[in-house]
C-alpha cells in the first residue's frame, strides 16, 4: 500500500500546478495586488487555499515561518510586511514548488528593496523542520498539514522553533467526532486532507500538550458530511509563554473573571466564577494576559471590589422560552478547558454537546460565538 504522505503530496502538487477546486478553499488573493511585486509564475500555482490569517497580525520586524509553503506566495507577502529587520522561511516537500519559489525569491526581494537572505526556501516536513530551536515569532500553515499523521510531532516541532512569546496561527481539516479506519485507509480521502483529520478534542489536547496557551479559535466552516460525520476547516491561534518578568510582574495578582459563561476553567485548570476576585500566580497572571483571555478578566495588583466592578460584567440570555431540539450540538472551541453557562450546560473542549434552540440562540450571540463551533447534525433531506 503506498505511503499516506506520497498519496497525499502528489495529490497536493497536482493541485499546485493545476490547481483543484476540491482542494481550494476561500480564494481571497488579491492576486491583481500581488501581481505588482509577485511574478506570474508563482501566482499561477497559487490558486488554492487563500491568504492565511496568520498574515494579518504579522509586524515589522519579526521572523516569520511558513509550513507547506508552495511556490512562495504567501512568504513574499510576509516579506514585504516585516522588511528589512525581519526574516521569512518557508518549508515544503514538494521539489517543484520548491524550484519555483527559489528561482523567483530573489527577484521579489530586489523589488521589495530588501536584502536576498530576508526571504529562504527549504525542502522538509512539518514533523521534523530543518531549522534550529527558537528563532521564530510567528508560524503560519495554511491547510497543508492534512498530509502529516503525527500532528503530536508537528505542533511540537511549531513549539520548538518558535521563541517565547510566539504564536502559530493553523488553518485545518477537523472533525466532531473520531474518524473511523474505513475512512483513515482510503487512499482518494487522504489527497483531501479528510483521512488524516482528527477528531477536534483530540485535536486541541494535542495542542495543549505541545505546551502552547492562549488556544483560539478564529474562525470555522462546516466543508463536508460523509457518514453523518462533519469534516470542518478551522483556523487556531496559540501561544508559546514568556517565563514571567520578576521585574515587572507584580509581587502579587488577582483576576476577576467579566463573562459571558457563568463558570470557567482555564487552560492550567484553574476554576472562575464570573464577578468573584480570585487570587493568581505570575504564571496564570502571564496567561490571563493574553490576547484571547484579556477581554475576559479584570486583573489587577489588589484585591477587587465585587461591587465596584458589577457593571462590567458580562452576562448574556435568550429571550427564547420554548426548548425545541433541532439536532443543534455546540464544540467549546476555544481558550477554556470548560464553560458553564447561565443555563447550567456544561461544555467541555472538544466534546460535542447537544442543544436546544433557545441555547443555539445564546451560544451565536455576540459575546458567546467566539467560543464555539456549532454543527447541525440532522442528514440533508432529499427529493
Amino acid at each position: 500500500m503506498p505511503l499516506v504522505r506520497d498519496i497525499a503530496k502528489e495529490r497536493f502538487r497536482s493541485a499546485a500546478l493545476l490547481p483543484d477546486s476540491a482542494l481550494s478553499f476561500a480564494e481571497s488573493y488579491d492576486f491583481q495586488e500581488l501581481a505588482s511585486f509577485i511574478p506570474s509564475e508563482v501566482l499561477e500555482v497559487s490558486q488554492g487555499s487563500g491568504l492565511p490569517l496568520g498574515l494579518k497580525d504579522v509586524r515589522a520586524g519579526e521572523a516569520v515561518l511558513e509550513i507547506g509553503c508552495g511556490a512562495g506566495i504567501n512568504c513574499f507577502e510576509a516579506a514585504r510586511q516585516v522588511g528589512a529587520e525581519g526574516k521569512v522561511v518557508g518549508v515544503e516537500l514538494i521539489d517543484d514548488l520548491v524550484s519555483i519559489a527559489r528561482r523567483n525569491g530573489p527577484q521579489v526581494t530586489n523589488h521589495l528593496g530588501l536584502p536576498a537572505s530576508a526571504v529562504e526556501f527549504k525542502k522538509g516536513v512539518a514533523e521534523d523542520l530543518p531549522l534550529e530551536h527558537e528563532q521564530f515569532d510567528s508560524v503560519i500553515a495554511n491547510y497543508q498539514l492534512g498530509a502529516c499523521q503525527d500532528k503530536s510531532a508537528i505542533f511540537e516541532e511549531i513549539f520548538r522553533v518558535l521563541r517565547p512569546g510566539g504564536r502559530f496561527t493553523v488553518s485545518d481539516i477537523v472533525s466532531d467526532v473520531s474518524v473511523p479506519r474505513y475512512i483513515k485507509t482510503n487512499e482518494e480521502q487522504w489527497g483531501y486532507c479528510l483521512a488524516g483529520a482528527l477528531g477536534v478534542e483530540e485535536y486541541l489536547k494535542i495542542i495543549r500538550k505541545a505546551g502552547f496557551f492562549g488556544i483560539e479559535q478564529l474562525k470555522f466552516n462546516v466543508w463536508k458530511q460523509i457518514d453523518g460525520i462533519h469534516f470542518y476547516s478551522v483556523t487556531i491561534r496559540g501561544y508559546k509563554l514568556k517565563k514571567p518578568d520578576i521585574q515587572k510582574s507584580p509581587a502579587s495578582s488577582y483576576a476577576v473573571f467579566r463573562g459571558p459563561f457563568a463558570k470557567v476553567k482555564d487552560e492550567y485548570g484553574n476554576t472562575y466564577q464570573r464577578g468573584q476576585c480570585k487570587k493568581i500566580s505570575k504564571e496564570i497572571f502571564e496567561i490571563l494576559n493574553l490576547p484571547g483571555y484579556r477581554p475576559y478578566f479584570i486583573l489587577s495588583a489588589e484585591a477587587v471590589d465585587a461591587v465596584a466592578i458589577e457593571s462590567q460584567l458580562i452576562t448574556y440570555k435568550s429571550e427564547q422560552e420554548r426548548e425545541t431540539w433541532s439536532g443543534d450540538y455546540a464544540v467549546l472551541a476555544s481558550l477554556f478547558l470548560m464553560g458553564e453557562d447561565d443555563e447550567h450546560h456544561t461544555f467541555y473542549a472538544g466534546e460535542p454537546l447537544e442543544i436546544s434552540e433557545k441555547t443555539k440562540d445564546i451560544l451565536s450571540g455576540e459575546y458567546y460565538a467566539k467560543f464555539f463551533t456549532l454543527l447541525n447534525r440532522v442528514s440533508p433531506k432529499h427529493d
